[in-house]
């Protein structure tokens, strides 16, 4: 597990294009526009377990 966390048997990295990259962000960008749907502000509670 350590050597997951602190990446020393990590992948290479990938390049992501420039053209990829910047539709990606704007995507980002984009879905902070619209407000959470309704089912998203229903407060989680944790049932108790036996």
């Amino acid at each position: 597990m350590q050597a997951q966390a602190d990446g020393r048997v990590a992948g290479a990295r990938l390049p992501m294009l420039g053209a990829t990259a910047d539709v990606s962000w704007q995507r980002y960008l984009d879905s902070f526009k619209h407000p959470l749907p309704e089912f998203y502000e229903n407060k989680v509670t944790k049932k108790q377990s036996n």
